[in-house]
């Protein structure tokens, strides 16, 4: 499958490995991935534009809160909301910051687009 990997979405932190983030993450991204190469992992697709390729993660905490929200039947669960979701004050709910702006606060992307704001 033909998709669209970017490097805001190989793994959930990179610690340490980061202190010049522009030029290691090229350099973590070159360990990772190669042009044609198989990446035998488990991928979550984050949305898939209208005619463009999927836009796929391999991060683990997406992941498992993905598996764990398919096999959870109790009331305190976290989700990963879409924008079909029926969401509710107080939920729990995984993404990952997209963006912080210095006016308004960060933005945390979810599935398929869905973009939510913790202000300032």
């Amino acid at each position: 499958v033909e998709c669209k990997l970017s490097f805001d979405q190989l793994m959930d932190s990179y610690g340490d490995e980061l202190s010049c983030p522009p030029v290691e993450l090229d350099s973590v991204a070159q360990k990772e991935l190669k042009v044609g190469k198989r990446i035998d992992k488990e991928g979550l697709i984050l949305s898939v534009p209208n005619g463009g390729e999927p836009i796929i993660s391999l991060r683990s905490s997406l992941i498992d809160t993905i598996r764990n929200e398919a096999s959870s039947s109790d009331d305190f669960s976290i989700v990963c909301p879409s924008p079909s979701s029926n969401l509710f004050m107080g939920a729990y709910v995984r993404g990952y910051v997209a963006r912080k702006d210095e006016r308004f606060g960060s933005f945390v992307r979810f599935l398929n687009g869905l973009t939510g704001l913790i202000p300032k």
